[in-house]
């Protein structure tokens, strides 16, 4: 055989190979193309609360590029959105066997854990994706604040503190970040460390009416009633006609006008203070005696309380502490009867608070 035919036939087969693998490589551009689209429309979608319709369009990128745990990731978040919870967890679960220090898949499945209603578990998966792995220098703060937001939905003020305390401890945070912070420390029982971090930031622009509002509800926490008054009187100037902030405006009013401790009071004024907040305690005693089915054991303690009103004959300051003494010991009644708490607009709590410093 001629050697000038073998070089030929080489040559063919080489360009065969060539172009088979030209082929095969666009074709796979073709199909990472493709991929990549439908992972934008779905994100698209997602964005746009269509979870169903990113649910169809991320698991066509998933199943054309099965590798992509970016892909994978996102499937599993799409399926959250959309409330398939189980299948959710089984796109997560393989992500993290693969990875358990992966700082965004641990953050998926915290949030998984949230809406199956395993806060503990949540809570764990949480930390694991704050001290976890990311690519560059990852939202380590970004991550925790999510964590703070949902110890304060599961009422736990200690580990709530925690958090907030080490993002509080950053020194770049944004104004909204700072807000967002402050109201986090009402909720977790440190009005006087939030008071002060509004008051900065009024230093900074007096005219921020959020941080007016803010330092309200500090103050109302911390039974500085007339202060609460003062700034929102401020903020109601500064937005006129915000109906959060006339609501409220309302509220610290009826606190002001309900507190029975200012010293200045006439006694005949304290007892009359004091005996609304009785009959508030008496009310929320009773509301919660409904709830839980249990008037025939709290009953008792309402009647006694009356009969031991009905004896009394003097309006005077002592007399005003009894029935504070009553009204303390009918919300304890209550705290330990109805774990749930009482409507944001009940004064009740924070003159309690008040009373009992």
């Amino acid at each position: 055989m001629k050697p000038g035919f073998i070089l030929s036939v080489l040559a063919i087969v080489l360009g065969l190979i060539v172009v088979d693998q030209f082929l095969a490589r666009l074709e796979r551009n073709e199909i990472l193309g493709e991929a990549a689209a439908h992972y934008r429309e779905g994100t698209q979608l997602l964005n746009r609360g269509d979870s169903a319709g990113a649910v169809r369009l991320i698991e066509r990128a998933h199943v054309l590029q099965r590798g992509n745990r970016g892909y994978q990731l996102a499937l599993a978040g799409a399926l959250l959105a959309a409330g398939r919870l189980s299948d959710s967890e089984a796109q997560l679960r393989p992500v993290l066997n693969a990875d358990s220090n992966a700082g965004d898949a641990n953050l998926a499945m915290a949030r998984l854990q949230v809406k199956l209603g395993n806060d503990r578990e949540a809570e764990a998966y949480y930390h694991r994706a704050v001290y976890g792995k990311w690519a560059g220098a990852g939202p380590a703060d970004e991550v925790r604040m999510e964590l703070a937001e949902f110890l304060a939905e599961a009422g736990e003020p200690q580990k709530l503190l925690a958090e907030v305390l080490l993002i509080q401890n950053d020194a770049k945070v944004a104004p909204a970040r700072e807000r967002q912070i402050a109201h986090l420390l009402v909720v977790a029982g440190a009005p006087a460390r939030a008071a002060d971090s509004y008051r900065s930031l009024l230093r900074r622009n007096p005219d921020d009416v959020e941080a007016l509002s803010g330092l309200a509800e500090a103050d109302m926490a911390l039974g500085e009633f007339s202060a609460a008054l003062e700034s929102l009187r401020r903020a109601q100037r500064l937005r006129s006609g915000d109906a959060q902030i006339e609501a409220r405006l309302e509220f610290a009013s009826q606190l002001s006008e309900l507190d029975p401790t200012p010293r200045r009071l006439a006694s005949k004024e304290k007892f009359e203070r004091s005996r609304k907040v009785l009959e508030l305690a008496k009310t929320d005693l009773r509301i919660c005696a409904q709830l839980k089915g249990a008037t025939a054991k709290l009953q008792p303690a309402l009647d006694d309380v009356e009969l031991k009103e009905r004896q009394m004959r003097s309006t005077d300051n002592e007399s005003a502490e009894v029935l504070l003494d009553f009204a303390q010991s009918l919300w304890r009644s209550r705290q330990q009867t109805c774990t749930t708490p009482v409507p944001e607009s009940d004064p009740l709590p924070l003159l309690i608070h008040k009373i009992g410093q």
